[in-house]
């Protein structure tokens, strides 16, 4: 989970919510079903933030280190990686609260990442680092209502929140922002990017548009300058 308090406090229960309903509907797959995920066209995919910052649980067929090689178990499981140690007892405790198998990893970001099928991302560089690892994501992001009134009175508009999204001006990854940021949304865009062929490969020909018009090296400080150039362009 984020980093800034606030951003636990307003998006960690949706999508702990959102985890706990994607584990029943993917537990209630039939078993054809799971085994496309676990034995190939799920393994194949490869979090989040700045990626320990931003990272939320990301659903992951059972594997070992290589995720071509699942375990018998095709349960879901979800990784979160740990921003700062002072949230592992509150995000443990969430974690025991909603009923989910999910582990709570420090120090291995980009393991993690690397090894997700799905990831649920707030907005943010994890988008972009992400995209660079093809792993099919949902950005989702939101703020108190006092803080989203404030923006809608000084008029602050973006396109889009994500970079992925910024970087090729139109949607790539879905992002659902402040109301639309619910735990059925964010189930309904999961689901969707995880069981739907034609889609996850159109995310895969868009990731790599992004990376054609970045270019390989110095990927993040393009990236960075691209949303600085387009926020002083809005404000």
């Amino acid at each position: 989970p984020a980093s800034r308090r606030q951003e636990l406090k307003y998006m960690m229960p949706i999508v702990f919510e959102a985890a706990r309903r994607l584990q029943l509907q993917l537990e209630g797959r039939g078993d054809a079903e799971m085994r496309r995920w676990g034995d190939g066209e799920m393994g194949r995919w490869g979090d989040r933030g700045d990626v320990s910052h931003s990272q939320f649980p990301i659903p992951n067929s059972q594997t070992t280190n290589n995720k071509q090689q699942t375990t018998n178990n095709k349960q879901p499981i979800f990784w979160i990686p740990l921003s700062l140690e002072a949230y592992r007892d509150p995000i443990e405790a969430a974690i025991k609260r909603y009923g989910l198998r999910a582990k709570v990893i420090a120090g291995k970001n980009k393991e993690i990442l690397a090894a997700a099928d799905l990831a649920i991302a707030k907005s943010g560089t994890v988008n972009l680092e992400l995209a660079l690892l093809d792993v099919p994501q949902v950005v989702f992001y939101r703020v108190s209502f006092f803080t989203f009134l404030i923006g809608r009175i000084l008029k602050v508009t973006i396109p889009f929140m994500s970079p992925p999204n910024l970087v090729v001006m139109r949607s790539i990854v879905p992002e659902l922002l402040q109301d639309k940021a619910t735990p059925e949304n964010l189930v309904k865009e999961a689901l969707e990017l995880l069981f739907d062929e034609k889609r996850r490969q159109q995310t895969l020909a868009d990731y790599q548009e992004m990376r054609q018009l970045l270019g390989e090296v110095g990927v993040c400080d393009r990236a960075a300058k691209e949303i600085f150039r387009l926020a002083q362009e809005c404000g």
